[in-house]
């Protein structure tokens, strides 16, 4: 996985003082680096503290129990504040992953987690990843109607698969994974355990800090994406993907969000 190389970093415990916050608009290129363990703030309230900030960060985990790690992981996982950290989304592409049955032994070189630990992490939040994953595995329908000259297929797809109405089945950082290099090649690979289902908030509203699902969906490292729209539209096979050209950009509705970038090619 890609590793974030940032210079300036500032170790700071929230809540921020103000002479910190300012540091920000002085220096964009600023990287807050909060210690965990002696913040005043923890778990649900950490998270939205930082999102409401809008500020970069990652967390240092020093000094603390496994218990608190996974507290904080469980807080991301169903906070309503989309905001992101490296630390917590590259581990926990490595749990679901190893939830899929997808060995990561070679993939994370700096996993903040044991194999044990991951074991048991899943052991104790099943369900919820379950959750997760059946989103996830979902978005496969989702992308069917985002796409240029397919967009009569989500009445379609309502009406054939289960609508589901909770504003709350995933915690909205799940757009981040779309993100993560690799991640979702990696995640469809492995075998489907759910049955697909039409999430019509998630789908539908501007519920990720006021953008919609496609906004983060579409992006340079959702390959699967790319392959799907080629496919779909008839001008690529999965051999021939890395051969495409630019054209992904105009495939894209505006419904579905920021139009994405050109493929890749070998080139």
């Amino acid at each position: 996985m890609d590793e974030l190389v940032i210079e300036n970093i500032k170790k700071v415990t929230v809540p921020l003082t103000v002479d910190q916050i300012k540091e920000f608009f002085v220096d964009k290129n600023m990287l807050y680096l909060v210690d965990y363990k002696n913040s005043e703030l923890s778990q649900d309230v950490f998270l939205t503290y930082l999102a409401n900030l809008d500020l970069p960060y990652e967390i240092d985990f020093t000094g603390c129990s496994m218990d608190e790690i996974e507290q904080i992981f469980v807080s991301y996982m169903t906070s309503k504040g989309v905001s992101y950290s490296n630390s917590l989304t590259l581990n926990l592409a490595q749990i679901i992953l190893e939830h899929r049955g997808v060995d990561t032994t070679e993939i994370f070189d700096d996993s903040l987690f044991s194999k044990q630990q991951i074991d048991q992490f899943i052991a104790r939040n099943t369900e919820m990843l379950n959750r997760w994953e059946q989103f996830l595995e979902s978005t496969l329908l989702y992308a069917q109607f985002i796409i240029a000259g397919f967009e009569g297929q989500q009445e379609r797809i309502k009406a054939e698969y289960e609508v589901v109405e909770d504003e709350d089945f995933v915690g909205t950082n799940i757009v981040n994974l779309f993100q993560v290099p690799y991640f979702l090649e990696l995640f469809y690979a492995a075998p489907f355990k759910h049955e697909l289902k039409y999430y019509k908030y998630q789908f539908e509203n501007n519920m990720f800090k006021g953008n919609t699902l496609g906004t983060y969906f579409v992006n340079e490292n959702n390959d699967v994406l790319w392959v799907f729209v080629g496919m779909l539209k008839g001008v690529v096979g999965v051999d021939e993907f890395y051969n495409v050209g630019d054209f992904a950009s105009e495939l894209i509705t505006k419904e579905g969000g920021v139009p994405g970038p050109p493929l890749r090619s070998n080139s």
